[in-house]
């Protein structure tokens, strides 16, 4: 929770550690700031291989430890959670080496690049004993909370069709990072996939998707998806990054019986 209830007068709150791996924009910006919010959370260190990015956290947080390598770090600093928010090539081998560390690991999704490596982390995890939670947010955002809860009461009757789109061109800084890869379903597409199993309360019976290549750039810049639920209820997904109009970040739209 972002906000806490205060501890009951004479009760001393155990306070939970957690260090980051990878300092960018996200780290910054998004998880400093939310962990900074939790009266039970610290933020002890950080670890990124561009002085940069420590140099630009480290203005952001002036007080933490900063190093230039994840194994620099957890030899100095044992956190009972890691963050990893470093590019999604190397999210597999930071999760692993966290969890050997005896660290529970907050990942930044996309989880990873392949599914043997998932299976990889979920087997250190079994094998550590520690949890391991991927960052799919929007569920938890007041405006999609509170379709999921119309669509779980159904007040409005039953859903039956989920459509959502985003509407948008890939921003030319991105071209040089790891986002400038254009795997917009594995980069964004999987809050989506998340939003609607939260809406139809289960995973699809059946996927269907084309995802053409565009002249814009590699990758995905166009996915079409539909996803059918064992309830009869559908989602359709249309990720358009090939958009010289109108920015829309996302739009969500639930149609039911009444």
């Amino acid at each position: 929770e972002p906000f806490e209830k205060p501890p009951s007068q004479g009760r001393a709150t155990r306070v939970t550690t957690i260090a980051f791996l990878g300092l960018g924009e996200a780290a910054r910006a998004i998880h400093l700031p939310a962990c900074q919010s939790v009266r039970s959370l610290q933020v002890v260190a950080g670890a990124d291989p561009c002085e940069e990015s420590r140099s630009q956290f480290g203005r952001k947080a002036p007080h933490l430890a900063l190093y230039a390598s994840a194994s620099e770090l957890l030899d100095a600093v044992q956190p009972d959670w890691v963050l990893v928010a470093a590019p999604p090539s190397h999210h597999a081998a930071l999760c692993i080496q966290a969890l050997e560390a005896g660290a529970h690991v907050f990942c930044e999704k996309p989880f990873v690049e392949a599914s043997g490596e998932a299976v990889a982390i979920l087997e250190a995890s079994e094998k550590a004993s520690r949890v391991v939670a991927v960052n799919l947010e929007f569920p938890s955002m007041p405006i999609h909370a509170a379709l999921i809860e119309a669509a779980r009461t159904q007040v409005h009757g039953p859903p039956l069709l989920l459509s959502a789109w985003q509407t948008m061109r890939m921003p030319p800084e991105e071209a040089q990072t790891w986002r400038g890869e254009g795997k917009s379903m594995q980069e964004f597409g999987t809050h989506v996939v998340s939003l609607a199993h939260e809406v139809f309360g289960s995973w699809p019976r059946s996927v269907a998707a084309r995802m053409p290549k565009s002249a814009l750039g590699p990758g995905d810049l166009v996915d079409i998806v539909t996803l059918e639920f064992p309830c009869g209820g559908v989602a359709n997904l249309v990720l358009n990054r090939v958009c010289s109009g109108r920015h829309r970040y996302l739009d969500l739209r639930l149609d039911t019986p009444e």
